[in-house]
């Protein structure tokens, strides 16, 4: 198949979370089954030319946006079975964050990401080709789709493609007052009930959730969870309405990158067959982050968004007593202001015991799941997680809440103990972390089993290839049901 995969962000280039991780490391698995993969990004000020060997691709595409023709380069990096273009257009993407700076989206985002989703259809043209599957990621890409069905005269190479949308994060959704549909540039009939309007304003993602051919999210269990008013945040009634074109695919992890027996980062490598060396990174952890180096209990890690999502409110209300519990806690991460506000507080309150780099700091993370003894991830909702993955191949059992993915990846003592991989629990409460953590403190202090659950994570494998063939029937279903007749989408009503 040839495959045209659009996103807002991937590794290599740039990331700011998941979807970055996984844009960049399917493309290169499906590559590595034979198929030919097409990669469409913005080209943001943060992309390093030199280090990717960006090239100028002998294209532009031009493509209005509001009443205007927006004329964007092309660069183009080449790989090993797939190719990158980046959309080169500094008004909208020389800037120093990739959605927003300082926690404000950029209040044009829609026509920078219209821009993206436009332009990758105008490429196939320039480039004069006809990808099978045109793969497309949360918001940023779902208005792709909607052109597709809504639109066909624009874009008629392209009748026989089909598309995939995949849920990296059902919050974020690219909601725009319906004052400015004229960016989008589509027909009135698109911006009814049964496209784009959701309650009045425009909802990009709802408008891809119903006109994709067919939908994935990162996890079997997440597909579940956001078909309920609890986990759907608006949008469950279309995910039950497309329940039978939704598969949970969970990802993969990029193992030649995180593989801590040949990790640049640490202090010293180590593997599942020889774990000696795990042992040196631990101190190496306590200078790096100002931590006591002593002390009986395990050290606690958190890599990630300091946000209410990801349970932080749950570990500042257990704060203290998770301190008297013995352990030490290693947090890394930025995101909300007062999050971090309270975070550092309780460094304050318990100096050595409670260390935060409110960062984003690459190499420390590596050395955070080195180093710490267990991995702390108590989210409010999970898509997938990466985290738990890399924790558990680094040899910290993670403690999780019973979520999305981490449902999904970890296999939690308190109820399989001859299975366990981690830790976990189930009500999103301080007490339930808590009396999770003491479990796992407890379990900490008898090495013999604690050492079988860390050797049983280490001993999985995450890499993609357990997954990527989970997409290619995606793929294959989304082509029968594109060239078969015409999708019918009934009215969701009211959004």
């Amino acid at each position: 198949m040839h495959i045209l995969f659009a996103a807002s962000e991937a590794v290599p280039f740039a990331k700011t979370g998941g979807l970055a991780d996984v844009a960049g490391a399917l493309p290169e698995a499906l590559a590595r089954r034979g198929h030919r993969v097409t990669r469409v990004l913005p080209l943001y000020a943060a992309v390093d030319r030199r280090a990717h060997g960006l090239k100028a691709a002998g294209r532009r595409v031009t493509v209005p946006i509001g009443g205007r023709d927006v004329t964007a380069n092309v660069l183009v990096s080449r790989g090993p079975g797939v190719d990158t273009y980046l959309l080169d257009f500094p008004e909208y993407y020389d800037r120093a964050g990739i959605y927003g700076e300082k926690g404000d989206d950029y209040p044009d985002n829609l026509e920078r990401f219209t821009l993206l989703c436009r332009g990758a259809l105008a490429l196939c043209g320039r480039l004069e080709i006809v990808p099978d599957v045109i793969h497309c990621n949360d918001w940023q890409t779902a208005l792709i789709p909607v052109y597709l069905k809504r639109a066909p005269e624009l874009f008629r190479g392209l009748s026989r493609a089909a598309t995939v949308l995949t849920i990296h994060n059902l919050a974020f959704q690219g909601l725009f007052p319906m004052a400015s549909a004229e960016v989008v540039g589509l027909p009135d009939a698109a911006l009814k009930s049964d496209g784009l309007e959701y309650y009045g304003r425009l909802n990009l993602l709802k408008g891809g959730l119903l006109l994709a051919d067919a939908l994935t999210t990162v996890s079997h269990t997440y597909a579940q969870e956001i078909q309920d008013a609890r986990a759907g945040f608006g949008l469950e009634g279309v995910l039950r309405h497309r329940r039978e074109r939704l598969a949970g695919i969970v990802n993969g992890l990029d193992t030649a990158y995180w593989d801590p027996a040949r990790d640049s980062f640490l202090k010293a490598a180590y593997s599942r067959q020889r774990p000696g060396g795990r042992a040196e990174n631990r101190p190496a952890l306590c200078r790096d982050m100002g931590l006591a180096a002593e002390g009986p209990g395990p050290i606690l890690g958190m890599v990630g968004r300091l946000t209410d999502q990801k349970g932080v409110p749950l570990v500042l209300e257990a704060m203290d007593a998770l301190v008297a519990l013995g352990v030490r806690l290693a947090v890394l991460g930025d995101g909300d202001p007062a999050v971090v506000a309270a975070l550092r507080a309780a460094q304050e309150r318990h100096p050595g015991r409670v260390a935060v780099r409110a960062a984003y700091d690459e190499a420390l993370s590596h050395r955070i799941y080195a180093g710490c003894d267990l991995f702390l991830m108590p989210s409010r909702f999970e898509p997938c997680g990466l985290s738990q993955l890399i924790a558990m191949r680094y040899g910290a059992p993670p403690v999780v809440r019973r979520v999305g993915g981490l449902a999904d990846t970890v296999v939690p003592y308190e109820e399989r103990p001859e299975e366990a991989t981690g830790f976990g629990f189930e009500d999103f409460t301080a007490q339930a972390l808590l009396d999770s953590v003491r479990g796992a403190v407890e379990v900490f202090g008898e090495p013999k089993r604690f050492r079988e659950i860390q050797r049983r994570g280490m001993a999985l494998d995450p890499s993609w290839d357990a997954h990527t063939g989970e997409y290619e029937d995606v793929y294959r279903k989304a082509m029968t049901w594109a060239r078969g007749k015409p999708m019918g989408v009934s009215s969701m009503g009211a959004g």
